[in-house]
């Protein structure tokens, strides 16, 4: 059903916006899926097409498969992602508390755009609504997941089969994800999922695993249509990772601290307060605690040097 002009309604000028719509008209939730907010991250791209298929065949290898709501698949920023870039002018997912901004502003533009697109969407269900946003990352490591405040944000994305972490959004504003949940909080629910190494192919499986778990979560599908080989992909690879974290530090940067990741960490590699992470102009970065690092910063673009966490033991 992917392509039919009659399940997927476009706005006008920003065909390009949309990867693809999936519904069969049956009542229910909907979810938005965001690849490729950083053009440098193409695997969410890959795996939103790839899902967009696979509910596209279902139906005929299965007749008795229902679809309850809608599935929307969106770029981030298309301008970023046609040169492999993580952004043009500005970080797209750090933006989002901006006030307006010039459209000489690339990213301007492009969060102009995928607004409208976002609000088109919203505008045209009166169900709950999730908005996902897909990741990865530049280090090696496990996958994770981080939601909004909420308890359903927080629900939801225990039920994805990954690591999540906790007070995330607390260190990074101005992301997509935050502010649509915010804007409307008593409607919809915001999810980042971090689906591995940037240039690794199994983030793409990881990715669609983590839509799937999402579909069926929501009640879009049913758990007996969902292959258990989804739900093994990312317990494999979650192995071993705490459950559930909580961010205590992230160690940011400018262009002019001239700051350089020492080689050889992955994400949820334990460190010891004192350790030596990182030079900058200044001389040695010391972890200032003991805890996990996540997302170590190895890449040319970007403000974020590394997060540390601690796993949480939640009383039942």
């Amino acid at each position: 059903m992917n392509g039919d002009p009659a399940l997927i309604s476009y706005i006008e000028g920003m065909q390009d916006r949309y990867i693809g719509a999936y519904e069969q008209g049956l009542p229910g939730p909907l979810l938005i899926c965001i690849g490729a907010m950083h053009g440098n991250e193409t695997a969410g791209v890959k795996a939103l097409k790839m899902v967009l298929k696979m509910l596209e065949v279902e139906p005929v290898t299965n007749p008795d498969f229902r679809f309850h709501g809608r599935f929307i698949a969106l770029v981030g920023n298309r301008g970023a992602l046609s040169m492999g870039r993580r952004f043009l002018d500005r970080d797209l997912n750090r933006i989002w508390l901006d006030g307006p901004q010039s459209l000489t502003d690339r990213e301007a533009r492009e969060r102009m755009e995928l607004e409208s697109a976002v609000e088109s969407e919203i505008a045209r269900t009166d169900r709950p609504i999730v908005l996902l946003d897909l990741h990865t990352t530049t280090a090696d490591g496990g996958i994770f997941t981080f939601p909004d405040h909420s308890a359903a944000g927080i629900k939801l994305g225990s039920k994805l089969g990954a690591p999540v972490i906790l007070e995330m959004v607390d260190l990074l504003p101005g992301t997509c994800m935050e502010y649509f949940s915010r804007k409307h909080d008593t409607r919809l629910t915001g999810l980042a999922f971090e689906g591995g190494q940037h240039n690794d192919p199994a983030s793409v499986n990881r990715m669609i695993a983590a839509v799937v778990s999402c579909l069926r979560a929501m009640g879009c599908v049913s758990a007996r249509h969902i292959a258990h080989e989804h739900d093994r992909i990312l317990e494999q690879y979650s192995l071993g990772l705490p459950a559930v974290s909580r961010v205590l530090y992230r160690h940011g940067f400018t262009a002019r601290d001239e700051f350089l990741m020492n080689p050889g960490f992955a994400n949820f590699d334990p460190i010891r307060e004192g350790a030596m992470l990182a030079h900058d102009r200044s001389g040695p970065v010391c972890a200032p605690r003991s805890g996990l690092i996540l997302m170590p910063h190895y890449q040319q673009q970007g403000s974020d040097g590394f997060f540390i966490i601690e796993e949480m033991n939640l009383v039942q």
